[in-house]
């Protein structure tokens, strides 16, 4: 596997397996976003906004399968975005420490030094690079996310009414 492509690889499977595993949490947190019937002065309305009672409300009138309603999105746009962060952040850091390099040599005497190997970046730069990876990413993938929650508010009945 070539070198560039292991952020990436990392990023998606961590990206995807991690969607898969607590997904119903991000399901049952976009939905209690969005309830418009809780109220915090009623006590009644707020137990019912508990996040227990949510999961058992989804797998009650959806089953099991309505916890992972929009699942497919998600897993779409996580493993792109950790995949595409990963890769790019560390494509960008990279290039900066190129960019380093050679303004060190243009400003030492000699062509070589030992520092010349050792150039590291600092906070600033690896804040810089995160800051546009991510933005990178947000561009890509935010079409995506609301996909992903629209489909997350869809209720799916499991068993229909007579």
């Amino acid at each position: 596997m070539d070198q560039s492509t292991i952020p990436l690889v990392a990023g998606f499977l961590g990206g995807s397996s991690s969607t898969v595993l607590l997904y119903p949490l991000d399901l049952v947190k976009v939905r209690l976003q969005v309830n418009e019937n809780s109220s915090s002065r009623s006590v009644q309305r707020k137990a019912s906004g508990t996040i227990a009672h949510t999961l058992r409300g989804v797998i009650r009138h959806e089953g099991l399968r309505g916890l992972y309603q929009g699942l497919t999105p998600a897993l779409i746009g996580n493993s792109a975005s950790w995949g595409g962060y990963f890769f790019f952040y560390e494509r960008m850091k990279k290039e900066m420490i190129v960019l380093k390099r050679g303004r060190h040599r243009r400003n030492s005497s000699s062509t070589i030094t030992k520092n010349d190997q050792d150039v590291i970046l600092g906070p600033l730069e690896n804040f810089t690079a995160a800051c546009l990876s991510g933005a990178i990413m947000v561009g890509f993938t935010n079409p995506i996310w609301l996909i992903k929650t629209r489909m997350q508010l869809q209720l799916k009945r499991a068993h229909r009414d007579n």
